[in-house]
């Protein structure tokens, strides 16, 4: 992903010496980059470009104030925070054009609101039938997390409770 944004910073900054790479310059590198992409991908390439003149000053090969240390970071909208569900109507029409296999799958995801890696990895040991919940270590934060489980959840793991076989299934 670095060599990529490397590309972005090359593109706009060229064969630029260190030295002429300005506050403005990174400013407005910021402001070209905004409509063509994400503030937060701005922010990434604006970070990479903060690295590389730390790391530039750190080997003696720039000496100065880094350019990108003032320069501030775009803000990022709510979209990120924004909480979507399906409607009924869009649930139904999931469900009806899925293939068999998976339905159990998309139900119990759309009740449990896991990610689709923390589905796959789910094991028996995971279920606490008990509690009507299932205990797991989230993938992206490594965080431990007990889900309950509402009666749509709790029946797919009734149903596949028959059919259970070592580990996973």
């Amino acid at each position: 992903r670095d060599e990529q944004m490397q590309k972005h910073l090359k593109g706009y900054f060229g064969e630029s010496l260190l030295r002429d790479i300005t506050e403005l310059r990174v400013s407005d590198y910021q402001q070209a980059r905004k409509g063509v992409v994400s503030p937060a991908t701005t922010n990434r390439e604006t970070a990479l470009l903060k690295c590389m003149f730390n790391k530039a000053e750190r080997w003696k090969m720039y000496h100065g104030v880094n350019p990108v240390k003032y320069v501030k970071f775009l803000p990022v909208g709510d979209d990120r925070r924004k909480f979507r569900t399906l409607s009924d109507e869009e649930e139904e029409r999931l469900l009806t054009f899925a293939p068999p296999y998976l339905r159990e799958m998309i139900v119990f995801g759309l009740n449990t609101g896991l990610r689709r890696g923390d589905l796959f990895n789910l094991k028996w040991e995971d279920v606490l039938i008990e509690k009507r919940s299932i205990r797991l270590v989230m993938q992206k934060n490594r965080k431990p997390l007990e889900v309950p489980l509402n009666d749509n959840a709790f029946g797919v793991i009734e149903t596949r409770l028959g059919a259970r076989k070592d580990g996973y299934e």
